[in-house]
C-alpha cells in the first residue's frame, strides 16, 4: 500500500488528508487525516472526490491561443515557450506605452497562496501596484479590518475556550469541517454555544443561546453587547487601562447612540436576550467569535467587523487562552511577505495604486501607515495576511480596465482565478477584460474567463 500525506487545496481551509493506494492502481483514496491536530479527520465531500478532476476530460493540458474573437471558444494549442515568449513580448509593448501600473493580475483565493509570494514578487519588481483578489469579498475584507483594529489577523482558540459565538455561520460536515470538529470537541469540554442567525439551523438547535436576530443587523448586536459590558462592568479593566486607546470615547458613543431600547429596535431581539447572551460572552473568560463569511457580506461589514475586534479587546479575550491568538508568522519557513519584496515597489507606484485614495484600507495607504509598526511588532513591515492587505480595490481596478479611468489598464493576468463570476458586476468585469490589449488566464479548465482572453495556460493542481 503506497500512503502519502497531501494538504488537501480544493478550498482554502487546506485540511491534511492521507492518500492510499494499492499497486496497480492509477487512483488514489482520500481520506481525512486522523494526526491532524487544528481537525482530527477532517474531510468534506469536495476532499474525497478531488481525484476526479486531476484526470478530468476537460482539464486543459497544454497552452492555448486564441484564434478567433474574444469569447468565440477559437483556439490552437501552442508550445509553453512560444506561450511565454509572446506573452512577455506583449506585456512589454503594453508597458512601453501605458506604464508597469497598466498591468493587472487577480488571483485565486486563500487556497491558491502558494502562488502570492511569486506573483506579487513579478509585479513589485516590475513596477505594478494593481494586484486583486477576490478575498475581498470574503477573509480579505476581515483581514484588512482586524489588521487597522490591532494590527493582525487573530485566529480562535478553541481548544481552551469556554464560550464560542458563531455569527450565521453554519459550520458542518460539508462545510468548514476542521472548525465544525474542533467545536464539537469543545462543546465536549464545556464550551457554551451562542449562534446569531436569523435562520434556524442545525447550529441553532444545539446553541446554549439563539439570537434570531433581523437580517443585516450584527453589527447593532454587537454595540449592544458592548453596551451591556461596559454598563454592567464585565470588561477587562486591566486590559483596557493597558492595552486601549479611546475607550471613553466607545463607552460615550454606545451610551448615546446604541441604548439598549434602540438595538432591540433594530434587530428584533428582546432586552433580556442582549443582556444575557452579552454576559455569558463576557464572562466566560476564553470566549472567541471565529470568522464568518456573513459580517464580511453585509452593508455594514466593516462597522460589523470593527465592533467584533472591539468585543476581543475589552473581554480581554486578545492573545489570551481561549480566546483570539496574534499568532504573527512562523520564523522557521520563509513567508509570502519576504518572497514578495514589497520595498522593491516605488512610492510614487504605490500612489498609483487602483483604490488608493477612495477606499485606503486594503491599500498601500494604509499598509504604509502601519509598516513601522509592524515591522517592530511582527517582524513584517508588509505581511500578506490571507492575500487581503496591501492589494488594489477590484472596483476601481475594472473600472480602470474598462474605462482608463484614471488611468488605462490594459493588460490583465488571472491566475487561479474566474474573475467573471469571481467578483460583482458580471457586465463591468466583462468589459474590462474585451477592452485589454492582453488577457492570460492560468487555469484547470475552460472557464468563462479563460474564454474571454488571448492565451490561457493549463493549471496545475495541488496532487
Amino acid at each position: 500500500m503506497e500512503t502519502k500525506h497531501v494538504l488537501c487545496a480544493t478550498c482554502d481551509i487546506s485540511c491534511q488528508l492521507v492518500a492510499t493506494r494499492r499497486p496497480g492502481e492509477k487512483d488514489y483514496t482520500l481520506s481525512g487525516d486522523y494526526e491532524n491536530p487544528m481537525g482530527p479527520g477532517a474531510i468534506c465531500a469536495k476532499g474525497k472526490l478531488a481525484q476526479t478532476t486531476f484526470d478530468h476530460p476537460n482539464r486543459l493540458l497544454k497552452p492555448l491561443k486564441r484564434v478567433g474573437d474574444r469569447g468565440a471558444g477559437q483556439w490552437e494549442e501552442i508550445s509553453w515557450e512560444q506561450a511565454l515568449d509572446e506573452i512577455a513580448q506583449k506585456l512589454r509593448g503594453v508597458i512601453d506605452r501605458h506604464g508597469p501600473e497598466a498591468l493587472a493580475v487577480t488571483s485565486g483565493p486563500w487556497n491558491c497562496s502558494t502562488e502570492s509570494g511569486m506573483t506579487r514578487r513579478f509585479m513589485n519588481l516590475l513596477g505594478t501596484p494593481n494586484y486583486i483578489s477576490p478575498v475581498a469579498l470574503c477573509l480579505g475584507n476581515t483581514a484588512a479590518v482586524n489588521r487597522l483594529t490591532y494590527g493582525w489577523l487573530p485566529l480562535p482558540d478553541f481548544e481552551n475556550t469556554r464560550c464560542i459565538v458563531l455569527m450565521g455561520h453554519n459550520t458542518n460536515s460539508q462545510s468548514w469541517v476542521w472548525e465544525n470538529i474542533r467545536l464539537r470537541l469543545a462543546e465536549q469540554r464545556g464550551a457554551k454555544l451562542i449562534v446569531i442567525d436569523p435562520r434556524r439551523s442545525p447550529q441553532s438547535e444545539r446553541a446554549t443561546i439563539h439570537l434570531a436576530l433581523k437580517p443585516g443587523t450584527d453589527m447593532a448586536l454587537c454595540m449592544g453587547w458592548i453596551q451591556v459590558i461596559i454598563e454592567e462592568e464585565l470588561f477587562d479593566k486591566a486590559f483596557v487601562a493597558e492595552w486601549t486607546l479611546g475607550f471613553d470615547a466607545l463607552k460615550e458613543r454606545v451610551q448615546r447612540d446604541f441604548p439598549i431600547s434602540r438595538v432591540c429596535e433594530i434587530t428584533g431581539l428582546n432586552e433580556e436576550e442582549i443582556r444575557e447572551s452579552a454576559r455569558m460572552y463576557a464572562n466566560a473568560r476564553g470566549a472567541i467569535i471565529p470568522w464568518s463569511p456573513i459580517t464580511d457580506q453585509q452593508v455594514s461589514s466593516t462597522s460589523a467587523i470593527r465592533a467584533i475586534s472591539i468585543l476581543r479587546a475589552i473581554t480581554g479575550n486578545l492573545d489570551a487562552p481561549g480566546g483570539e491568538m496574534m499568532m504573527g508568522t512562523d520564523n522557521e519557513i520563509i513567508s509570502e511577505s519576504e518572497l514578495e519584496l514589497t520595498d522593491k515597489l516605488s512610492a510614487e507606484q504605490k500612489r498609483k495604486q487602483l483604490g488608493y485614495d477612495d477606499h485606503p484600507a486594503f491599500t498601500f495607504r494604509a499598509a504604509d501607515l502601519l509598516a513601522e509598526h509592524s515591522d517592530r511588532v511582527f517582524g513584517e513591515r508588509y505581511p500578506n495576511i490571507v492575500k487581503g492587505t496591501h492589494m488594489a480595490v477590484p472596483s476601481s481596478t475594472l473600472r480602470a480596465m474598462a474605462y482608463g479611468d484614471p488611468y488605462p489598464v490594459k493588460a490583465f493576468f488571472a491566475i487561479a482565478n474566474n474573475a467573471l463570476m469571481g467578483y460583482g458586476n458580471q457586465s463591468l468585469i466583462r468589459k474590462a477584460i474585451l477592452n485589454q490589449e492582453l488577457s492570460v488566464c492560468f487555469e484547470q479548465f475552460m472557464t468563462p474567463t479563460a474564454n474571454l482572453c488571448d492565451y490561457v495556460l493549463p493549471g496545475d493542481s495541488w496532487m
